[in-house]
């Protein structure tokens, strides 16, 4: 059933281009702050994504809201997969290319084709290119990351997801974490990452038999919590401290296919995309 028009959210642009600290009250505002439908994709290679994401150089086509134009992009790409794909690189380099044998289009796209196209974009964006039709395609990859990110910071600013959601989201993106060089911090990253699982499991919508737990009382701060109660806490913690670190590395830590899935999950879990679905696909393949 269609969510009615005030079971909506609303939100308002454009919220703070530096990231917060964490404070227990500061990441959970109680109200939207973001309108999606006046974000603009793409950001300078050489600023950071936080800092462009209205960046005039990068204009929606035909008047498309961030999610309209996310889905749009996110098709075409699929599009170009399935016929030039699974994209590659020449051997030895850093230049992106199209398939040297081109797929069987008969078949249906797999998720290794898609990731690994995604891979090879992600490898090749800081290289130089050459002319043609693989230096093109990689700028449609290109500015399918840039909408991306921009559509997760958005929505993780607003506080309309819940710690639940917002929790698996994050641990997602922390699924396709590229490993640091710094021992120290990949061991400071897999310990929040570790924390937060623990917390998202203890969850009663994970297994039913808790909540008949939960008059199992826990004290903390001298205060009395439940085991959901102190789960909850945790998430919030945990996930906002993991946000904190995708912020600063500009989000280059994160694989690009899991930063599109989750950016898509949040989209549909808020029914962003409900009066976007119409939206067709480029015929340019």
């Amino acid at each position: 059933m269609e969510p009615r028009e005030s079971e909506l959210v609303h939100f308002v642009f454009p919220p703070s281009a530096t990231t917060p600290e964490y404070t227990p009250d500061s990441l959970t505002p109680s109200s939207s702050h973001t309108n999606l439908s006046d974000l603009i994709p793409g950001v300078d290679d050489s600023e950071s994504h936080l800092a462009g994401l209205l960046d005039e150089q990068f204009k929606l086509k035909d008047g498309l809201s961030a999610v309209a134009y996310f889905r749009k992009i996110l098709g075409k790409a699929q599009a170009f997969i399935r016929v030039y794909g699974p994209y590659t690189t020449y051997a030895g380099t850093s230049v992106f290319s199209r398939a040297p044998v081109p797929r069987d289009k008969t078949k249906e796209l797999s998720i290794e084709e898609m990731t690994d196209s995604l891979a090879a974009a992600q490898d090749c964006i800081s290289g130089a290119q050459r002319e043609g039709h693989g230096r093109d395609d990689l700028v449609m990859f290109q500015n399918l990351w840039r909408i991306t990110v921009s559509i997760l910071e958005a929505i993780s600013r607003t506080g309309d997801l819940d710690h639940e959601t917002l929790g698996w989201g994050i641990f997602g993106l922390c699924a396709g974490h590229v490993t640091y060089d710094s021992r120290r911090e990949e061991e400071a990253f897999l310990s929040l990452k570790k924390r937060l699982h623990v917390a998202l499991r203890a969850m009663p919508s994970m297994e039913a038999p808790i909540r008949k737990k939960e008059g199992n009382l826990a004290k903390i701060g001298g205060r009395l919590m439940t085991p959901s109660t102190k789960a909850n806490r945790e998430i919030h913690v945990c996930a906002n401290l993991l946000l904190q670190q995708f912020r600063r590395d500009d989000y280059k830590k994160v694989h690009w296919y899991y930063g599109i899935s989750i950016a898509s999950r949040w989209i549909q879990h808020l029914c962003l995309d409900r009066e976007e679905r119409t939206v067709g696909v480029d015929n340019e393949v």
